[in-house]
């Protein structure tokens, strides 16, 4: 990855902390602040346009990146509305877990953002390759995850 695209990134992760971190602080202003309500939804409003004209920068830089960015976009968002359609049990990220893989009963792995199982016994899977899939229970022999690798629970 390339020194420009991967300050993008940085950035862009930055503003989606800061999003986030803008989204709790609305639901802590008193709902008779409307002047404080106002600016903060502003201010998120700000980030978010900041947040698009970054990704679309990623275009010009890295239009293989870019291309792989929107597929990813696509797919999450695919992956949220299944997630709202069926309760999930546990949810494990790549980011909590550091490893976060699928031992499938075929014998193979499947490297995952985000591993879902669903109160039946199913998984919602968005892949590192940028793919939601849905995996019945007997598809999945198990996870894997960075506590397993070093041998202590997590």
């Amino acid at each position: 990855m390339s020194a420009r695209l991967h300050a993008i990134y940085q950035k862009i992760h930055f503003l989606e902390r800061d999003i986030e971190l803008h989204k709790q602080i609305l639901v802590t202003i008193p709902s008779a602040n409307r002047d404080g309500i106002e600016e903060t939804i502003g201010k998120i409003a700000e980030m978010k346009r900041q947040l698009t004209e970054l990704k679309e920068s990623i275009a010009t830089v890295d239009p293989e990146e870019y291309q792989r960015l929107q597929k990813l976009d696509v797919e999450t968002a695919r992956f949220k509305k299944l997630a709202a359609e069926q309760p999930l049990q546990e949810v494990y990220t790549l980011d909590q877990c550091r490893v976060c893989a699928l031992r499938l009963t075929d014998g193979s792995e499947l490297d995952c953002l985000v591993a879902a199982r669903r109160q039946d016994g199913g998984w919602l899977v968005l892949s590192l390759a940028g793919e939601c899939r849905e995996l019945a229970a007997t598809e999945v022999a198990g996870l894997r995850t960075q506590a397993d690798a070093e041998g202590r629970p997590e």
